[in-house]
């Protein structure tokens, strides 16, 4: 019972048969598909006997809850009912019936019980049907390779399959007459019975060809009695055949059976015993003697017959008998009773030929899936088993000589097998139809029409067409009527006639056959009218184009088009043919002519250009509305000859005026060919059996050779290209077709819209007319709306499985159209330029909108994207869909509705589906999941909401089933992705290409960041995530050798992909730390520590596969010599053409290429070297011989000497031909030369067939062979790249968010790799000879990537001393040989920058270490070097900041010798145009980097006598009056260049005292404070008060700054230099008293000072750190919780306090030494002076600070450096107030209060004994006690002081 129910279990059958349909017919079968053949032998050999009937043991089964088969199926009461209906409609097994049932539910849902019934029995009919195909297309494999398949077909014929099928077939067709039930169905029954019945012929017929398994008698007799009984007896299921599809197949069903009785009579066999004059035997014989009077006796039950049926099989029979009889030895008289001659009288009787016609001429014959081949070879051999038989002119007055002809023009045409085999002389079984040919050539150019007819159909296929054109060739004869002189007597009794005169060739005038030629009687039409056939070698295919040309120009048509159709098949199978009718304007005589000495009787210059004579038929025709068949043959013959002769077709046709715009006389500013061929398509749309696909397709092939050889750029022919698209494109749909031709008409069309995307960039104007008709034209887009919609519909998936073969060409061409269509969608969607999106072009409406009717765009293309079972349906679907993502996310801000693509739950449900099936591993394939991979991808990227969709699946929740709660997890698609990266050490070296595409697709969520926050949970959690990951990165992964000469593509496409999926693993981790550490930084971690990804790349970082992966990926790759080699053979390549174009030999070349190279030949003759050379070699050939010669050196490695030719070879190799139309580096598809397309415009594949360029086919190969691997050199070099970079990312990231330090080794090793191959990529630009920007863009890419890793890897961590001198030897080479590259650009400037900035690193950090070594210093005063090279980066714009500032930093270090550098910067620095640059950057738009960074550089320069000279000379104090001046001085971003201007005139005046031009300088100062006092006066001003005389207030926004305070610090410094130097000032007595109130304001110490909290970056810094003097007093108590900040303000004020004291100390000086001299004080000229409360107030907490910070570094007996120089500042503040107090009391005559002598020694002390014990204070000490004895003498007297 077990196994009787598992017998009634199988593996769906479509599946099966899906994967044997796409498995090659060849031994190489996967091992899983022979497997699967085995397992299913059993049900092979029962076929659809293997489905059961009902019965009732099944029936019963099917009340339990489980079947025990397949899978043990659960049984469900919902499905059991539907399972028994199916059961009695069907006549299927109930179990059996539920299976299909529960397949059915899993892909159909939400349908009606009638629908899912209807969908089920439609389920079973495709399953038998498929079993069968099963077994057909094991048979159909034997045919080919029998080793992979024969053991299975002998295995089943030895299980007697065949008579099984036999029976199947009788029972099948009995059957239909017993079928009751449903109308429907029971016509639904009939039609799939016949269609298996159709299927099992199939079968038979393939095992009983060529003799794999021959008929038996008893097989024979049954097939027999079953096409007897199809003729109008049981079998006849024609009567129950309803619908004209039953009744096609039952018709097809007839003539197949035929075809196997007539097969199984074996008559290739008895030919080839005739042939070979083998006598009969038996055992040599398929039946015996007696078999065959069986047979003979059951061929003769049909002769009462009047069936036309068994007209063939009679006749058949009839030529067996007869060949038996030839081959039986004489005195055998056996079959002497079986009269063949009455049999051939039967079957004439009954018009066999007519019916084997009527049957190979029917559709449902041709559209027939079967073994249509086998069926034509057939008849084939019947006919010649007939010719062999009989003598055909027998039968010529019944007229079977034509009706043979037609048959064997059917049997041939369009079957190249069997067209080789009528050529091949060893052919035995076309020897006999060969003599048709040899029979209708007697009667030629006679009789023509069945000649030319015949030609052409054995003329499919190069070889056979070659035959054919040898043939014409080679002619013997000619045949005329002769009229027979008079006095010759009856021409019926003569046999020969010699020609006493010339006589001309009817209809031919042109070839006169000359007097002597013998001719041979044919036939006599009456007594002196002959049919004769003339000795007359002569070019057959010269007299066919004479026939045509005459038969156009007198409007015969029918012969014209039977000789266009030959034309256009030779020179479309052959294009030597081609060649050989465009290489010479005439088609002369033939050789065996001359020989004859006939050639001088053609007339004089008779000449057939045959470009022109088809032009000229075109352009007649059209204007005429003349022959469809000729036009659309003359349009496919043109399209073929631009193949191949593009210019030469060009011209012709030009001279032909094909291409007018107005008809002679008649000007009407239209196109002639457009207006004409619009009446064609209407007159034949018009005719009853009309069919525009013809005439349109060969248009469209013309006007697309016509894009593709790039004939586009002339004006008078555009035109035409755009109405061809658009007109067509639009209209072509509503025209009249024969079945099937519409859909070759569309494809063509979509080819064409192809072409152009393909050959025409977008900027050309007609590429932009193209893309716009796709963008704007509503018609035209609702057309290819159309087109999308019925295409899919008739690719239904339920239907086209179902075999009906009046659909087969649908089914093979429909889908090619759908792609194309798709394909057209993808590209525009891909080029669309940013503009578009401001608009809303009608295209976006149809993609987008969710109204398009009948359905939204994107629900159709979900539909195609399901399509599992045409893999390139869906790889179209998901390129297109993956793009549609992208535009529709550009409209998010504008329309909402657009921007997101939006699906329900079912379309959600079918995407996860196919995309789950487009994944799973064994049944997908490669190019499928890619392409879903990809497009997931750009959902991720584009549409989250849809991902989000995809990858999550919601389930209530069963702990809290009361609430609407949901719980997130993961769908199959991420189930699928997971299993995938389990793989991943298998993909990252079986399939790398697959994995990237993975590996993007996880970048894209890590990249989305947070909106995929749960998705990422389910990746992360899931085992060995990281583990898999990081198995990417093992160093054995990219092992694989450079690209160079010998590379293969293939490798490099996988090297390249493996460099993509390690760049992707480590952006992956890196965006990671990122997410984990800044923005989830709040949400605490559940995940283990060993999987947090601090850790795990803690670990990549210390192992030691990533010291490998660095010496990996710093490794220099770009090979300039291959890039070189390659510019060099394409040059070599363009001299030979520039030498064939000029001798006038264009060839196959694109009229495109023609006139780019004509250009380059012109600037190398206008080059001002070419006139030397051409001198020196004597001729053009010579010069251009000589060129070649270099060339060809250069190829070989050598150089090019100096001189004219290395000028010329420079012009050549910068020529930039055969270049992508958009040059990719940085991609994963990066590419420079398209040898494709290079390929086709050469026309390369062409050139063996031209013997003039035979000698090129080495060059070009040579040529193409360089250009893949320059491709493939930037391809890998470009993927390393994008490697390197992320691993500097994921470094970069890591240790900024705090992973922990990375091992000095691993830096000490990464520092000596990258800088070898910095070293060694600089030798290789030096190295070079000849380097364009090209090659430089290259280079600086791998440079500036290597040097940005160098400086990330000096950053991380301390660099070792032992790595500064390579890192500085490596440096200062780089940044000298880039400063000689002569062609500064954007690339350039990128890889200069992190030179700058790491030389700018070693100046600021090297010079600084206590350890620095010998070397080290060694090295960096090597740096004089660069004085140089960045003067002349200082003129770059881009690269002038960071120049100045490493000058700036040189000459702080004293690195150089100051007078040298000046002299450099003043040789070599532009600083009139730094100055003007800052000029042009107004301070008040921005805060000018180059005007602080150019400031301060002058800052420091003018801190020497030299560099005083150079500022003063280029006028820098004027310019800063000016430039100060402009803009708003009170703005906060101003602050800081006014503190740099100040500051340099402050240093000009100081290093400028000793010099000529010192007074100049002065006077322009005074002039800058004058003009400047009201911005001095308020920086100079206390924040709480007013400001000058205007009473301006501080604005309410403008808070102190640490930059305010330096202004003010500076203003002041300036002030009191000016007085210092003794120059007498003109201070305002304003600003005087606002120094003062300052002075008070400080003194006061206020705690309420507006000043703005920390701002940037270091600032923060600064006041997350402990402050360092550890006091509140004074200023230092700014906050509670003094700060670094909070310090450096307080340091910033007491810093002015000091300047301010200084100022008016020399003020105060000043007026005490006049009143000396005087003898008395003037109080009318006494300055402004402060009150001595202000001067005690800053001496208390200047007093204060230093004795608590003196005395508490006392305790720890070490004094900070800092801490040392904030006390000088303070004791210095203490001693300059003290000397002022002492001039006030001198100026002024004021004494201390009462008090004050106390209060001041008591704080004295503390801090005289506090300093006492630090002897860098004792100079302070004396001074102090000096002036305090001066101040306080009573101190003096008392001992307080020290």
């Amino acid at each position: 019972m077990a196994k009787a129910l598992e017998s009634l279990w199988w593996d769906p059958f479509v599946d099966l048969f899906e994967e044997l349909d796409r498995a090659p017919l060849s031994d190489d079968l996967p091992d899983n598909l022979v497997e699967k053949i085995k397992r299913n032998h059993t049900w092979f050999v029962e076929s659809i006997s293997g489905f059961k009937p009902p019965n009732e043991a099944s029936k019963k089964l099917l009340e339990s809850k489980e079947l025990l088969l397949g899978p043990h199926l659960s049984v469900k009461a919902e499905l059991r009912e539907t399972a028994l209906k199916v059961s009695q409609l069907a006549d299927l097994d109930e179990v059996q019936s539920y299976i299909l049932v529960d397949r059915s539910v899993g892909r159909t849902a939400n349908v009606e019980y009638k629908e899912l019934v209807h969908s089920v029995v439609l389920r079973y009919y495709l399953e038998r049907q498929c079993l069968l195909k099963c077994i057909r297309r094991i048979f159909v494999h034997v045919l080919y390779c029998i080793d992979a398949m024969g053991g299975e077909a002998m295995a089943l014929i030895k299980a007697d399959l065949q008579n099984k099928l036999i029976s199947l077939v009788q029972d099948l067709l009995a059957s239909a007459f017993s079928v009751k039930t449903d109308m429907e169905f029971t016509i639904l029954w009939v039609e799939e019975m016949l269609i298996e019945a159709n299927l099992i012929f199939d079968i038979l017929f393939l095992s009983f060809y060529d003799n794999f398994s021959p008929c038996t008698l008893d097989q024979w007799k049954s097939l027999s009695n079953l096409f007897r009984g199809m003729l109008g007896g049981p079998y006849d299921a024609s009567k129950m055949a309803v619908s004209v599809e039953a009744m096609t197949s039952f018709y097809h069903l007839k003539a197949q059976l035929l075809f196997i009785l007539i097969e199984a009579l074996d008559l290739e066999n008895l030919i080839r015993k005739v042939h070979d004059e083998v006598p009969f035997s038996e055992a040599s014989c398929g039946f015996s003697l007696a078999d065959i009077q069986e047979i003979d006796a059951e061929v003769s039950n049909f002769s009462e017959e009047l069936e036309k049926e068994s007209g063939p099989l009679i006749l058949a029979w009839a030529v067996h008998l007869c060949l038996v009889s030839s081959l039986l030895e004489r005195g055998t008289d056996t079959l002497m009773d079986l009269d063949h001659i009455s049999y051939v009288r039967q079957a004439f009787g009954r018009a066999p030929f007519d019916y084997l016609l009527e049957i190979i001429g029917s559709n449902s014959f041709k559209e027939s899936d079967g073994p249509i081949s086998g069926f034509l070879s057939i008849v084939r051999t019947l006919i010649s088993a007939f010719i062999a038989s009989y003598e055909l002119s027998e039968s010529m007055s019944d007229g079977y000589v034509s009706s043979i002809l037609s048959i064997l023009c059917h049997i041939y045409r369009g079957e190249e097998s069997l067209c080789m085999q009528f050529w091949d002389k060893d052919s035995y079984v076309d020897g006999p139809i060969r003599s048709v040919l040899y029979m209708l050539e007697k009667e030629y150019p006679f009789q023509k029409l069945d000649f030319i007819r015949f030609l052409s159909a054995v003329c499919e296929g190069a070889w056979p067409a070659q035959c054919v054109y040898n043939y014409l060739e080679k002619m013997r004869g000619i045949t005329t009527l002769y009229q027979m002189p008079s006095g010759t007597g009856d021409a019926r009794n003569k046999d020969m006639v010699r020609l006493r005169s010339p006589i001309g060739v009817p209809g031919v005038e042109s070839i006169v056959i000359p007097s002597g030629t013998r001719g041979f009687f044919l036939r006599a039409v009456d007594e002196s009218l002959v049919l004769v056939h003339w000795e007359f070698p002569h070019s057959g295919v010269f007299l066919l184009l004479l026939n045509l040309a005459q038969g156009l120009h007198l409007n015969r048509h029918e012969e014209s088009s039977h000789i266009m159709d030959l034309i256009y098949r030779m020179v479309s199978a052959n294009k030597a043919i081609c060649f050989s009718l465009l290489s010479t304007d005439s088609l002369l005589i033939s050789s065996k002519a001359e020989a004859y000495n006939l050639a001088s009787q053609l007339e004089n210059d008779f000449r057939i250009d045959i470009v022109k004579l088809v032009c000229t038929s075109v352009l007649n025709l059209v204007q005429q509305g003349g022959n469809i068949g000729i036009v659309a043959n003359s349009f496919g013959i043109l399209a073929e000859m631009l193949k191949c002769m593009p210019s030469r077709v060009l011209d012709a046709a030009l001279s032909s005026n094909i291409f007018s715009t107005e008809i002679t006389g008649h000007p009407n500013g239209s196109w002639i060919l457009s207006t004409g061929l619009v009446r064609l398509f209407f007159a034949a749309c018009e005719e009853s059996d009309g069919d525009c696909s013809s005439l349109t397709i060969s248009v469209l092939d013309f006007i697309s050779q016509l894009v593709e050889k790039g004939l586009t750029e002339y004006r008078i022919i555009a035109p035409l290209i755009m109405f061809s698209l658009q007109y067509m494109l639009v209209n072509h749909i509503n025209w009249k077709y024969k079945k099937h031709s519409l859909w070759r008409t569309t494809l063509k069309v979509f080819e064409l819209m192809k072409c152009c995307f393909r050959v025409l960039p977008s900027s050309h104007s007609l590429g932009r007319m193209v893309r716009d008709i796709l963008l704007f034209d509503s018609a035209a887009l609702n057309v290819i709306w159309r087109i999308m919609i019925l295409s899919t519909e008739a690719l239904d998936p339920q239907m086209s499985y179902l075999g009906h073969s009046s659909e087969l060409q649908d089914i093979e061409v429909v889908p090619l159209v759908l792609v194309s269509a798709l394909d057209v969608i993808h590209h525009i969607l891909n080029e669309l330029p940013e503009e578009t999106f401001s608009s809303l072009p009608p295209l976006f409406s149809l993609l987008l909108s969710p109204a398009t009717k009948p359905m939204p765009f994107s629900s159709l293309a979900i539909s195609l994207f399901s399509f599992s079972n045409n893999p390139v349906i869906q790889i179209a679907s998901g390129r297109m869909l993956s793009s549609l993502c992208v535009v529709a996310s550009k409209f998010q801000s504008q329309l909402f509705e657009y921007a997101n693509l939006v699906f329900d739950a079912t379309q959600i449900k079918k995407i996860k589906t196919s995309i789950c099936e487009a994944l799973n591993e064994g049944v997908a394939q490669d190019d499928s999941s890619k392409v879903v991979l990809d497009f997931l991808t750009n959902v991720a990227s584009y549409q989250p909401a849809l991902f989000s969709s995809l990858a999550l699946e919601s389930e209530p929740l069963e702990i809290k089933p009361k609430e609407n709660e949901t719980i997130k997890r993961g769908s199959k698609v991420v189930d699928m992705l997971l299993k995938f990266l389990d793989r991943s050490k298998y993909l990252i070296n079986g399939k790398p290409h697959l994995l990237s595409s993975i590996l993007g697709l996880l970048k894209a969520l890590w990249d989305g960041g947070t909106q995929y926050i749960e998705i990422l949970d389910i990746l992360k959690t899931s085992t060995n995530f990281w583990e898999n990951l990081l198995s990417c990165l093992s160093p054995s992964c990219d092992k694989s050798p450079l690209p160079d000469e010998n590379s293969n593509k293939d490798g490099s496409c996988e090297l390249s992909s493996r460099f993509s999926c390690q760049s992707a693993v480590l952006e992956i981790m890196a965006n990671e730390l990122f997410l984990e550490e800044r923005i989830l930084q709040g949400e605490k971690s559940e995940k283990s520590s060993d999987q947090s990804i601090k850790n795990v790349l803690r670990k990549f970082f210390s192992s030691h596969d990533t010291e490998e992966l660095v010496k990996h990926y710093t490794a220099c790759g770009y090979n300039i010599e291959l890039l070189h080699r390659a510019k060099a053979a394409v040059s070599l390549c363009i001299v030979h053409l520039v030498e064939k174009i000029s001798g006038g030999y264009t060839g196959s070349l694109s009229v495109s290429l023609v006139k780019r190279i004509e250009e380059i030949a012109h600037s190398l003759s206008d080059h001002p070297t070419f006139s030397e050379v051409l001198t020196r070699e004597g001729n053009r050939t010579a010069a251009f011989s000589k060129i070649a010669d270099y060339l060809q050196g250069k190829l070989k490695g050598h150089d090019i000497p100096s001189g004219p030719f290395l000028d010329l070879c420079t012009c050549l190799l910068d020529a930039n031909l055969f270049r992508c139309k958009t040059v990719r580096k940085d991609s994963n598809d990066a590419c420079i030369y398209d040898v494709s397309q290079s390929a086709g415009e050469l026309g390369f594949d062409l050139w063996t067939h031209l013997s003039d360029w035979k000698g090129l086919v080495d060059i070009a190969e040579d040529m193409f062979v360089f250009m893949h691997n320059v491709n493939s050199l930037v391809l890998v070099e470009g993927s390393r790249l994008r490697a390197l970079r992320a691993f500097i990312m994921a470094l970069t990231v890591y240790k900024e968010n705090g992973g922990g330090s990375v091992s000095e080794a691993f830096v000490m090793l990464g520092i000596k790799c990258v800088c070898k191959s910095i070293q060694a990529t600089l030798d290789s630009i030096i190295s070079t000879t000849i380097i364009n920007a090209e090659e430089e863009s290259y280079m600086f890419g791998l440079l500036s990537t290597q040097t940005e890793f160098l400086l990330t890897l000096v950053k991380i961590g301390k660099v070792h001393l032992h790595a500064i001198p390579i890192l500085t030897k490596v440096v200062i080479s780089g940044i000298k040989v880039l400063a000689d590259i002569r062609s500064p650009g954007p690339a350039l400037n990128k890889t200069i920058e992190p030179f700058l900035m790491l030389q700018l690193d070693l100046l600021g950090t090297s010079t600084d270490r206590d350890d620095a070594s010998e070397a080290t210093l060694t090295e960096l005063a090597s740096i004089s070097g660069l004085l140089y090279p960045l003067c002349k980066y200082s003129k770059n714009p881009e690269l002038s900041n960071l120049a100045l500032v490493c000058m700036d930093l040189i000459m702080k270090r004293n690195l150089v010798c100051p007078s040298i550098l000046v002299r450099i910067v003043q040789n070599h620095l532009p600083v009139r145009d730094i100055l003007q640059k800052i000029r042009n950057e107004t301070i008040s738009d921005s805060v000018s980097v180059s005007a602080s960074v150019a400031l301060s550089f002058f800052l420091t320069l003018s801190k020497t006598k030299g560099g005083v000279q150079l500022l003063h000379s280029s006028h820098v104090l004027s310019f800063l009056n000016a430039f100060l001046g402009e803009g708003d001085p009170f703005l906060t971003k101003s602050v800081h260049l006014w503190s740099l201007g100040v500051a340099i005139i402050t240093s000009v005046i100081h290093f400028a005292s000793s010099d000529s031009c010192y007074s100049d300088i002065v006077e322009e100062a005074v002039l800058f404070l004058t003009e400047k006092a009201e911005v001095m006066s308020y920086y100079l001003s206390a924040p709480e008060l007013p400001i000058n005389d205007n009473k301006r207030p501080r604005p309410n926004n403008s808070r102190i700054t640490l930059d305010a305070l330096t202004l003010t610090k500076q203003c002041l410094f300036f002030v009191y230099t000016l007085s210092r130097y003794k120059v007498p000032l003109s201070i305002s007595s304003g600003l005087m008293e606002n120094v003062i109130h300052l002075l008070a304001f400080i003194s006061k110490r206020s705690t309420k000072l507006p000043f703005c909290p920390p701002s940037c970056k270091e600032e923060v810094r600064l006041d997350k750190c402990t402050a360092v003097i550890k006091t509140k007093c004074g200023w230092f108590g700014l906050s509670a919780e003094p700060t670094r900040f909070t310090e450096r303000v307080a340091v910033k004020i007491y810093k002015i306090s000091l300047l301010v004291l200084s100022i008016l100390c020399v003020q105060a000086e000043a007026a005490v030494k006049r009143a000396e001299e005087v003898g008395f004080v003037d109080p009318v000229n006494l300055p402004e002076l402060p009150m001595p409360e202000i001067l005690h107030a800053l001496q208390d907490q200047a007093i204060a600070v230093v004795t608590e910070v003196l005395s508490d570094a006392n305790k720890s007996k070490s004094l900070d450096m800092e801490v040392e120089r904030v006390c000088v500042l303070l004791v210095e503040i203490l001693d300059r107030s003290l000397y002022l107090e002492l001039c006030v009391s001198y100026l002024c005559g004021v004494r201390p209060v009462l008090g004050r002598v106390e209060d001041f020694s008591k704080e004295i002390k503390p801090m005289m004994h506090a300093i006492e014990h630090h002897k860098d204070f004792m100079a302070y000490r004396r001074s102090l006690n000096q002036i305090v004895a001066l101040l306080y003498p009573e101190l003096l007297y008392k001992g307080d002081l020290m």
